[in-house]
Formats: C-alpha cells, sequence, structure tokens
C-alpha cells in the first residue's frame, strides 16, 4: 500500500505541469519550477496544467504527503518481516519515475551541467571562470540560478562534470537527464552497499535499512529528481567501508575521493583519521600514517592539477557559508555572540558562525571520541559507521550554511551502521524533515 502510494505521487508530479501563461510569474520561486517543469514535457506527456503558484503549492504538498506515508512505513515495519523482492522492485520503480520528473525543489543540477560545460566545452577553468562570464549566451543559463559564483564543488566532481556534460549540442534536457542518471545509478548502488554492509552482522534487519533509505523522500526527491551529487558521495564513502577491513588503501582512497567532490565529508575524515591514530599501536603505526597521508596527497594533488590556479581553486567553497547562513541554530549562537561581545570584537557575522560552530564541533568530537574509548568494546565496521554518522550529523546542525540534501549523508551512513544505531537513524530522519526550512531562508 505504501509503495503504491508513494508511486502515484511521484506519478502526479511526473505529469502535472504549468501553463504556458503563468510562467512569468513575479514569484522567482514559483517561476523557477514552472520553468523546470516545461523543460521536463518536452519529453514526459502533460496531464494536469496548472497556475505557477498552484504548481509550486501542489508540488510541495506532494513532497509532505511523500513524508507522511514513508514515516508510517518504516514505523509500521520496524518490527515485521519485510519482503525484499517487493521493496527492491518498489525502489526501482520510484528511480524511473523520479527520472523523469522534473527538478522542481532544486535547480543544482543545472550548475552541474553549466560547470562541466565551462570545462569541456568552453575550455575555461571552473574555479576561476563563472557562467555569466564566459557563457551567458548558452541555452543552459536560463535554467542556472546562480550564474555568478565559480564552482564550489571538488576536482573530482569538476571532472565528473566535464565527462558527463560533453558534446557542444547538448540539449539542457539532455543535460540533465544525463545528470540524474548518474544519480539514479549511484542511488542504486548506495542502496545495495547498505543492505549488505548490515547483512553481514544482522541479516534479518538488512531488508528494513533497505526499505528505510530506498523508499525515503530524501533519496527519492534530492537524490533522483534533483539530481544531487550527494548520493555519489555517499556511494564512495560506503565504498571506504565495504572495503575498509579487506583493503585499507583502497578504503582511504575511496572516502578522500569522496571528500574531493564535495567537502562536506572532510570532517568525517579528521574525526575518522583522528580515532584511527589513537586506536594504533605497535612500530608500525608511523609508517601506516604516514603512507595514508602520502596516498591522499597523491589523489589530492593528482585531481586538482588539471583545474590549479593558486588559492583561488578553493576559495569558492571557502566563500560558502559567506553566501547567507540558513542555518536556525547557527543564527541563534551568533546572535548571542554579537550580544555579549559586540563591544570587545567587531567581525563579520558570517565569520563568528563559522568560528563558533569550528568550536562547537571541535570539542565535541573530542569529547565523543574520548567517550568512545572509555566504552572498552571491540570497535567493527559498524561502530565507524556510527561514528561518522554522528560527526556528520553534528557538523552540519552547527555549521551556518547547510542544504536539504546534505543529510543523504548521514541518512545513508546511519542506516548501514545497523540496529545498534537506531536511535541515531530516527535522528537523521528528523532532522532531515526539518532541514526543509532551510530552503526558505
Amino acid at each position: 500500500v505504501a509503495a503504491t502510494l508513494i508511486l502515484g505521487l511521484l506519478a502526479a508530479l511526473a505529469v502535472i505541469t504549468v501553463r504556458a501563461s503563468s510562467v512569468g510569474s513575479h514569484h522567482l520561486a514559483s517561476a523557477q519550477m514552472a520553468r523546470d517543469a516545461k523543460l521536463f514535457h518536452q519529453v514526459t506527456p502533460a496531464v494536469g496544467h496548472l497556475h505557477a503558484f498552484s504548481f509550486a503549492l501542489v508540488s510541495w504538498s506532494i513532497l509532505i504527503l511523500l513524508w507522511g506515508v514513508y514515516v508510517a512505513a518504516i514505523w509500521w515495519l520496524r518490527a515485521r518481516p519485510v519482503h525484499l523482492r517487493i521493496v527492491v522492485w518498489a525502489a526501482l520503480a520510484f528511480c524511473i519515475v523520479a527520472l523523469v520528473a522534473p527538478p522542481v525543489y532544486s535547480s543544482d543540477v543545472f550548475s552541474y551541467a553549466m560547470f562541466g560545460r565551462l570545462s569541456d566545452i568552453y575550455d575555461s577553468n571552473p574555479y576561476i571562470t563563472t557562467p555569466l562570464g564566459r557563457a551567458a549566451t548558452d541555452p543552459l543559463m536560463a535554467y542556472v540560478a546562480w550564474g555568478n559564483i565559480t564552482s564550489p564543488y571538488g576536482p573530482v566532481w569538476a571532472m565528473l562534470s566535464a565527462v558527463v556534460a560533453v558534446g557542444h549540442h547538448a540539449t539542457p534536457i539532455v543535460l540533465v537527464l544525463r545528470f540524474k542518471l548518474l544519480s539514479l545509478g549511484a542511488t542504486l548502488l548506495d542502496g545495495w552497499l547498505i543492505y549488505h554492509l548490515v547483512r553481514q552482522r544482522w541479516r534479518a534487519w538488512a531488508p528494513w535499512a533497505y526499505l528505510a533509505f530506498a523508499w525515503n523522500p530524501l533519496v527519492i526527491v534530492d537524490g533522483v529528481i534533483n539530481g544531487h551529487n550527494d548520493v555519489v558521495i555517499l556511494a564512495f564513502v560506503l565504498g571506504g567501508a565495504w572495503v575498509l577491513r579487506r583493503r585499507p588503501a583502497l578504503s582511504v582512497a575511496l572516502l578522500v575521493l569522496s571528500a574531493l567532490i564535495k567537502y562536506s565529508t572532510v570532517p568525517m575524515l579528521a574525526g575518522a583519521a583522528m580515532r584511527y591514530w589513537r586506536r594504533s599501536t605497535g612500530p608500525l603505526r608511523l609508517l601506516q600514517v604516514a603512507g595514508a597521508v602520502t596516498l591522499a596527497s597523491l589523489i589530492a594533488i593528482a585531481t586538482f592539477h588539471p583545474f590549479w590556479a593558486g588559492p583561488a581553486t578553493v576559495l569558492s567553497t571557502l566563500r560558502e557559508p559567506g553566501r547567507g547562513a540558513n542555518n536556525p541554530l547557527s543564527q541563534l549562537a551568533t546572535w548571542g555572540a554579537a550580544e555579549l561581545f559586540a563591544e570587545q570584537i567587531h567581525l563579520a557575522s558570517s565569520a563568528v558562525a563559522v568560528g563558533l560552530a569550528s568550536v562547537v564541533f571541535c570539542g565535541w568530537q573530542w569529547a565523543q571520541m574520548l567517550w568512545d574509548e572509555r566504552a572498552h568494546r571491540a570497535w567493527n565496521v559498524d561502530d565507524e559507521l556510527g561514528s561518522w554518522a554522528r560527526t556528520v550529523l553534528v557538523f552540519l546542525l552547527v555549521w551556518p550554511r547547510v542544504h536539504t540534501w546534505y543529510w543523504l549523508l548521514p541518512l545513508g551512513l546511519a542506516l548501514a551502521a545497523g540496529p545498534r544505531y537506531r536511535r541515531l537513524t530516527a535522528m537523521v530522519v528528523i532532522t532531515s524533515m526539518l532541514g526543509y526550512f532551510s530552503l526558505a531562508r
């Protein structure tokens, strides 16, 4: 029943569109959603025609209903047997419908394609060139929301984007479908890895974990419909966990590659490195650490080399918090600091927010590591996955600028950690739903 409801809601999102006369709505968000919907109805049939504002209202209502059905399903099935075959076939159906549904909740996929075209078509460095500055007349620019910034993503994603966006005559709809196909493949791989990581120790729990991931509206909407690269990052991280025991060097390489797609996994890697150092013993510890650092450095140098233009290559990501804080907790802390120390310090609010977030996060990370060490129990891959999920979750809770799709990473990690981390999974699900408030700020 839940699968049928989810599929029906996704199909409704895929077939409704906007009246041509209402695309020029004065409300920016509604106009953007309408424009993206009309683009996708070049390849999918349109059944219902709405005005731009009505279309936006219906689209967000569909998302709310998806969450309602999902939460009811995972709660009801938490202590019942789950039929894996039904779950898998339903997940495939969701992905297929989501592939042809327009990315109305976010326009980031158009930016992915545009930065890829800067590299491949316009022979420009996306870290020092903006889309408006080099490709203002490109047909894709009509759909790009942030045309005046350089790429905020890592060099691995810049390479992937250039490959996916290849072709001078590729149309906007073809480019977006390519990136959505990449995200669809990564989403399916994520589900497979979560299932097998859980199955290694908790066979009966694995089907529920797969369902909780593959049917999650965050995964379906932000992973496939919106085509965000966070599902690709998650695939690298889960792959690193999969080979952690057997191929530690390959695990390090995959984790470093994930951080070079988007730097959101850097705090997770830092925490993992600290735990590894403190848990390692014996004369080979320094040699092992040196080997991991050397491997990570070589990967970073090799991937940055084609785009390197000095510090400007990484400055775009460092500027991200300054583009507008949207985290209510961070804004509250910054306001409190300004009230207490306004006469002693004079700093930009973004700098204060970043500084406070860094202090809080690092203090929590150190305290959590000491707590884990005092537990005095065997440390397994699922414990590492749980630590990764906690680290990313806390980082997102305190960092000044976050987006809803960032919660894809802690969601997948918490589910892969198994039933011992059920409370953590519930916390991630709740915070990911609340994360949609960041889109309104």
